[in-house]
């Protein structure tokens, strides 16, 4: 199906995707004990990223203990907020309280003079309403 629609180099890009998906979710436990614990905003955002990425393909989120704690207090930095609530998000995509709450967290980044423009054009990208 996905090869009618698709030409043969495209159809391989999705592949290798899917693979590198499925590899990165099998791997994870091998992965968090090769990476140290994420520290300060930008590592949690890249660690709840890489998470979000693979989850996008396989719909499983990594389920290991350092994953699972990302989520139980909210993030001070805007960034890793707007993931958590992503993650959360895109597992209940009626959830409109979800969805807002992303929206939030980039409408604070909006001022963020170290990443200026990176929640602006996020916000640009992310659904209005569910």
């Amino acid at each position: 199906m996905l090869g009618n629609k698709l030409p043969e180099e495209d159809v391989f890009s999705v592949l290798r995707g899917r693979a590198a998906s499925e590899w990165l979710y099998q791997g994870w436990p091998d992965f968090e004990k090769e990476w140290p614990q994420p520290t300060g905003p930008g590592g949690q955002a890249l660690y709840l990223a890489l998470g979000w990425f693979q989850a996008n393909v396989t719909w499983l989120y990594p389920g290991t203990p350092r994953w699972i704690v990302q989520f139980e207090t909210e993030a001070e930095h805007w960034l890793p907020r707007y993931l958590q609530n992503l993650c959360r998000w895109t597992c209940e995509q009626d959830n409109d309280t979800l969805l807002q709450a992303c929206h939030q967290a980039l409408a604070e980044g909006k001022s963020d003079t170290a990443l200026p423009g990176y929640a602006a054009a996020l916000d640009h990208v992310l659904p209005r309403k569910c």
